[in-house]
């Protein structure tokens, strides 16, 4: 699949990113090592086995993280953060994006 990373709203009021070209769940411990080493969240926590969640918080901002085997792995947040609020998430997304580049080029 092309490697292109999608910001899309679902029905249930959440902006969701979805990594396309990174779908495998062997990058979901280089995304949350990535939110480790890049963004230096407040909090970060994952749990699940082939099926993977989790989230982690920076600035007053909840950000969740999250493996499907369906979907591939993606970023959630809520749509009602303000919109400089929403801008720093979007930063930290493509910090990522970035990163998993750089990692796999």
């Amino acid at each position: 699949m092309e490697k292109r990373l999608i910001e899309t709203i679902t029905k249930n009021g959440k902006i969701t990113f979805f990594l396309n070209g990174f779908e495998d769940g062997k990058f979901f411990l280089r995304i949350i090592h990535i939110i480790q080493q890049v963004i230096n969240p407040e909090i970060i926590n994952y749990q699940g086995g082939e099926d993977i969640d989790g989230f982690f918080e920076k600035d007053g901002l909840r950000v969740q993280v999250e493996y499907d085997t369906m979907l591939g792995n993606m970023i959630e947040v809520e749509s009602n953060y303000q919109p400089d609020e929403l801008d720093k998430v979007r930063k930290w997304v493509k910090q990522i994006w970035d990163a998993l580049q750089k990692q796999n080029a």
